[in-house]
């Protein structure tokens, strides 16, 4: 019985070594090579840098950010690559009681609570009747798109183009349009009275429950109304893309002050310059700039529209000076609209590029 005590000693003894040696295989298995590391890098999805997320939280950024084009996506806790002010500013901001701040002036209905009518701009009465009719045309920081549809409905442009930083403005433009041209007959429609029951003195628009129950109207032409209209997002300044000699018109108004807080002196000359770039020769630059009293309302929105501000030395009332003397602008038109909502009653430039 000892010798078969013994030998039971010897067997667990010797199956205990063979679990703590290593196998043999994996002795002479080699090391991962650096090259392995690079493959299984290179198969893993790139970042998207186009959008940062940032987080939700009081007194922070909200929503998606205005990222530089090339620009990596930032880590947590490197400031090295956290998007700055104006190419990496957040479109949304909460202030210090948690409310929404817009600092590119991306308020969700910057025309619609200005007027008490949507697609009623008084601004447009102030203009020449025959200032668009059949021409290429471009509205800078087109916001939700009221002013650029009205624009397009009203004088009978070739084209027009609406711009604006923020995707989800443009996108509530397209449907701005959509529900617009579902509300309104074709222009080629007769005035007189149809069997249908309309007026005597023909339709102007349709119920809104046709667009809610049936959706919207077909788009037949793209060279009239609505389908002359285009919108697509861009930041104007940032933009490297500049058409030579591409439009007849562009519109910039109520938009110069937000390209200022947030570009500071060489945005707006920049901004200027592009436009001079695009317009063909005898084009037209239908201006609106906002008073210097309004900047100091809106400078302390966040820390970087506040620094923008104190360093900025060229002022609204030398703009019409730069246009003319160093770009070479002809003023045409000064027209002040008859507004009754307060903020659309500044006086409207109209230049020429000779």
């Amino acid at each position: 019985s000892l010798g078969m005590e013994n030998s039971r000693k010897r067997r667990s003894s010797s199956e205990h070594g063979r679990k703590k040696r290593p196998s043999l295989d994996a002795a002479k298995a080699p090391p991962a090579t650096a090259a392995a590391d690079t493959a299984a890098t290179a198969a893993a999805p790139a970042a998207q840098p186009a959008l940062v997320p940032i987080a939700h939280q009081k007194g922070k950024s909200v929503g998606p950010a205005v990222a530089p084009a090339g620009a990596a996506t930032p880590r947590a806790g490197d400031k090295k690559h956290k998007p700055r002010n104006p190419a990496g500013a957040p479109l949304v901001v909460l202030d210090s009681k948690g409310r929404k701040q817009y600092p590119y002036g991306n308020y969700s209905r910057y025309y619609g609570y200005r007027n008490t009518q949507r697609f009623v701009d008084p601004r447009l009465d102030a203009l020449p009747g025959d200032l668009l009719k059949d021409k290429a045309c471009l509205d800078i920081g087109c916001n939700s798109g009221e002013l650029t549809i009205a624009v397009a409905e009203r004088f009978g442009p070739r084209t027009m183009d609406g711009v604006d930083l923020d995707p989800s403005l443009i996108e509530r433009a397209k449907r701005n349009l959509e529900f617009y041209h579902a509300l309104h007959p074709p222009a080629a429609a007769p005035p007189a009275a149809s069997a249908a029951g309309d007026d005597a003195d023909g339709a102007t628009s349709f119920p809104i429950s046709f667009p809610i129950c049936l959706g919207p109207l077909p788009v037949l032409s793209r060279t009239t109304f609505p389908g002359n209209v285009r919108f697509r997002v861009e930041n104007y300044c940032a933009s490297p893309d500049c058409p030579q000699e591409a439009y007849d018109v562009v519109f910039c108004l109520s938009t110069v002050k937000w390209i200022h807080l947030n570009f500071g002196d060489d945005g707006v000359k920049l901004l200027f310059n592009k436009v001079h770039r695009t317009l063909r020769r005898g084009g037209l630059f239908v201006f609106e700039p906002q008073p210097w009293s309004s900047y100091r309302k809106k400078k302390d929105l966040t820390p970087e529209l506040e620094k923008t501000f104190h360093e900025i030395r060229f002022r609204p009332d030398a703009f019409q000076r730069y246009l003319q003397f160093n770009l070479g602008f002809k003023l045409l038109h000064m027209v002040q609209p008859a507004a009754e909502s307060k903020g659309f009653e500044r006086p409207i430039l109209v230049f020429e590029k000779e």
